[in-house]
């Protein structure tokens, strides 16, 4: 489904991605860790066709995403880490925004403000929303139009353990209908419960990547993710 391979990205002469290849299959649950400015949203971005790669290639499903970006897009589901909507628009009217954006039919917009219980606020304007509601609305507009792929950036984050609970459930019913989760998190209990495997990075490098069973035999993904990252 993914397929990174020799990704470089410079900013002003500085490589803030160094190299890294790594592949996503179809149908799998894979946690992207790492600390902060270790390169994740860079990969993410280049993912999405955001920004291009210094050098390397990226494709998804095949497909390059630097040639067919726009293409691919409108198969992916992408909740970025901030999420930013138009306060004057009710939850409904921005969720019919962004399926008229992606060219996607507007069917299970109610099924799904059903699912993470914002149906009664359907009408509400998202201005009011507190921060868990609307990361809650960020989640439903990445799952419009059933994607075939997933990209999550801390998608739990601002939840209370109901929504977390709910997150956690939405993920695992996508790998169950085929459905690729790509998912970058700091709560690695959460990564421990619903990831098949994991890349993880420091510094711009891709330093492990492994099935989480394989990993975590005789440790916890924390203490795994420490090992990593303390260099």
């Amino acid at each position: 489904m993914i397929e990174v391979r020799n990704f470089t990205k410079i900013y002003d002469g500085v490589k803030v991605v160094d190299n890294i290849s790594f592949n996503v299959r179809k149908g799998e649950i894979f946690g992207f860790l790492g600390p902060n400015g270790a390169g994740k949203s860079t990969t993410i971005k280049a993912m999405l066709g955001l920004i291009y790669p210094s050098s390397g290639e990226i494709k998804v499903n095949g497909f390059d995403i630097t040639r067919e970006g726009k293409h691919i897009r409108k198969h992916i589901g992408y909740l970025p880490e901030n999420i930013t909507f138009y306060d004057n628009l009710t939850a409904l009217q921005t969720l019919y925004f962004y399926s008229d954006m992606r060219s996607i039919p507007r069917d299970n917009c109610w099924s799904l403000l059903e699912e993470f219980e914002l149906r009664e606020f359907a009408n509400k304007k998202v201005g009011t929303f507190s921060k868990g509601m609307a990361r809650r609305l960020g989640l439903v507009q990445a799952f419009l139009g059933k994607p075939k792929l997933v990209i999550l950036d801390e998608p739990t984050v601002g939840l209370d353990p109901s929504g977390l609970i709910k997150v956690r459930e939405k993920i695992k019913s996508l790998k169950k209908s085929g459905t690729t989760v790509f998912l970058s998190s700091h709560i690695l209990s959460e990564v421990q419960k619903v990831c098949d495997r994991v890349g993880i990075m420091n510094k711009g490098l891709l330093v492990a990547v492994d099935a989480v069973a394989n990993l975590t035999k005789e440790t916890s993904l924390e203490e795994v993710f420490m090992k990593y990252t303390r260099r």
